[in-house]
C-alpha cells in the first residue's frame, strides 16, 4: 500500500511538474513577445557614417536628406530590430539645445571636422535627424527610443567637444568624468533628458552606463538620481499620455564586467 501510494505521489509530482513547465512557458513566451528582439544603440556618429548618403550632407537637398534616413531606418524594418535606441549626447549634444553644449557652440562652426560637422550642416538646414527617424521608425513599427552616455569621456582634451559645464567647475568632476555626489551635475543630466523628452515623442530612454562605468559616485547619489528621474518620467508619461520605459545599459554578464 506504501508502494502504490508512492507511485501515486510521483505521478503526480510528475504531472504538477509539467503544468509549472507549460506555466512558465507561457509567462516566458508572452515575455519575449513583449520585450524580445532586438534593441540596437545607435551612436550619433553611426547615423553619419552608416547612412547611404548620395553625396555631401552640406550639398544635399532636405528631400535627399529625408529619402536617405527613411532608406536608413527601412534597412532594419522586417527583421529582429525591436527598437532603436538614438543615442543624443557624448559630452556635448547633437541637437540644437538650450540647456547643453552642442558641438557647433564654437567660434567659428564652419570650422568643425568629422561627424560633429555633418551635425552642424544638418542643424544650419533646419533638419533635425533625430526627429525624421523618430517618425520613419513610427512607421516602420520599430520602437523609437532615446540614449543618454551618463559619463562619456571622449573629447576632454579637446575645448570644442568637452562640456563646459564640467571642464569649469573642477569641482564637480574626477579628472575628466562626471561626479553624481554633486546634485549640480545630476540636475544637468534631468535637465537635457527633460528637454529631450520635450523634443521627441519616444516609447523609452536608456541610460548609457557603460559610458563610463565606474565613475558615477555613491549609491546614495544615484539612487537620488534614478528617484528623480522617475517622477520626470512619470510627468512626462502624463503629458505624452503613453508609457515611457526606462533602461540601462550595463554590462549583459557579471563575467563581462569583470573581463572588460
Amino acid at each position: 500500500m506504501k508502494l502504490s501510494y508512492n507511485k501515486i505521489s510521483i505521478k503526480l509530482l510528475y504531472i504538477i511538474v509539467i503544468i509549472s513547465g507549460a506555466i512558465i512557458s507561457c509567462e516566458l513566451n508572452n515575455k519575449k513577445e513583449h520585450f524580445g528582439g532586438i534593441f540596437l544603440n545607435m551612436p550619433p556618429d553611426g547615423i553619419i557614417n552608416c547612412a547611404p548618403w548620395p553625396g555631401n550632407i552640406a550639398d544635399l537637398s532636405k528631400d535627399q536628406i529625408e529619402q536617405t534616413i527613411e532608406a536608413y531606418i527601412n534597412s532594419y524594418a522586417n527583421t529582429n530590430v525591436k527598437a532603436i535606441l538614438f543615442n543624443v549626447n557624448y559630452q556635448r549634444v547633437c541637437y540644437d539645445s538650450k540647456v547643453w553644449d552642442t558641438y557647433w557652440d564654437v567660434p567659428n562652426p564652419d570650422s568643425i571636422s568629422g561627424w560633429q560637422a555633418a551635425f552642424w550642416q544638418l542643424n544650419k538646414k533646419g533638419v533635425d535627424v533625430f526627429d525624421l527617424a523618430i517618425q520613419d521608425c513610427r512607421e516602420k513599427q520599430i520602437a523609437p527610443w532615446l540614449s543618454f552616455r551618463m559619463n562619456d569621456h571622449h573629447y576632454f582634451n579637446e575645448p570644442g567637444k568637452v562640456n563646459t559645464f564640467l571642464l569649469g567647475n573642477e569641482e564637480f568632476r574626477p579628472k575628466s568624468f562626471f561626479n553624481y555626489d554633486k546634485p549640480e551635475i545630476r540636475n544637468h543630466f534631468l535637465d537635457l533628458i527633460n528637454e529631450s523628452l520635450d523634443r521627441y515623442d519616444v516609447d523609452g530612454i536608456e541610460l548609457d552606463l557603460l559610458r563610463t562605468p565606474g565613475h558615477y559616485g555613491s549609491v546614495e547619489a544615484m539612487n537620488i538620481f534614478m528617484n528623480d528621474l522617475r517622477i520626470l518620467v512619470d510627468q512626462k508619461e502624463t503629458e505624452k499620455k503613453h508609457d515611457i520605459k526606462i533602461a540601462v545599459r550595463v554590462p549583459s554578464l557579471p563575467e563581462d564586467a569583470i573581463k572588460w
